[in-house]
C-alpha cells in the first residue's frame, strides 16, 4: 500500500512540475512574444 502511495505522489509531483513549467512557458511567451519558446520542452 505504501508504494501505490508514493506513485500517486510522485504522479502528483509530475502534474504539479507540468503545470508549472505549462506556466511558466505561458508567462515567458506573454513576456517576449516575438520569440517562440522552444526550449520550455526539452522533453515531451
Amino acid at each position: 500500500m505504501t508504494s501505490k502511495k508514493k506513485i500517486k505522489t510522485w504522479l502528483g509531483l509530475a502534474f504539479g512540475a507540468g503545470l508549472l513549467t505549462l506556466q511558466a512557458a505561458a508567462v515567458a511567451e506573454n513576456a517576449w512574444p516575438d520569440k517562440p519558446v522552444t526550449l520550455v520542452v526539452p522533453y515531451s
